[in-house]
């Protein structure tokens, strides 16, 4: 089933490195929309294929393929993975928005947490995270292991305890105040003890 591949640490590498890719794409589509220079020159826009067909300005340097198609989970993923680098200090209205969006798009699994839950999560991740610039590996590391939970994945207690306390975990190694970590951590648990109790379980 499509929700065990998403579950944190069985994601086989070259998955691993199409999120990356796309993500270090979206991020470069938004410093673009920003005037600013792309913080990976190596990877194109989504999209981005380069001039062709014709308005004058021709590039003597071929364009860098566009990061493969993901499926409508490793999109949301990415977008996810965007969402936390752009989580500046303070975040805006519209960022925080835009994250609580996207943690409701990651969670996929036939139980949800509610939208309180969520906004509740939403609101503490921005919080650790402001101000700070986690490295392309730890947002990617970090919402998988949120799509993980948010999704339900069917994975024993213990390996889902490990899946939540990752992220606090990376969390205080980019610098977050520990007391902010922990509570993103508190907010996953909560998740996942809403969508067990949903399902009966």
């Amino acid at each position: 089933m499509a929700l065990t591949l998403l579950a944190g640490k069985v994601w086989a590498g070259d998955i691993n490195v199409m999120i990356r890719d796309k993500a270090k794409a979206e991020v470069n589509q938004s410093d673009a929309q920003q005037g600013i220079a792309p913080q990976y020159p190596g990877v194109s826009t989504p999209g981005g294929s380069g001039s062709s067909g014709g308005s004058g300005s021709s590039s003597s340097t071929p364009s860098t393929p566009a990061a493969p198609d993901l499926t409508p989970a490793q999109q949301a993923l990415v977008q996810l993975i965007t969402d936390f680098g752009a989580l500046k200090d303070p975040a805006t209205a519209d960022v925080k928005n835009q994250l609580n969006n996207d943690l409701a798009g990651v969670a996929r699994g036939s139980y949800k947490p509610s939208p309180i839950t969520l906004n509740k999560l939403g609101t503490d991740l921005a919080a650790a995270m402001a101000g700070r610039s986690p490295t392309v590996n730890q947002r990617g590391r970090m919402a998988k292991d949120i799509q993980t939970v948010l999704s339900g994945a069917n994975l024993p207690a213990a390996q889902m305890d490990d899946v939540i306390s990752d992220v606090p975990s990376i969390l205080k190694r980019m610098g977050a105040d520990p007391a902010a970590a922990s509570a993103v951590g508190d907010d996953l648990k909560a998740a996942n003890a809403e969508i067990k109790k949903k399902a009966g379980n």
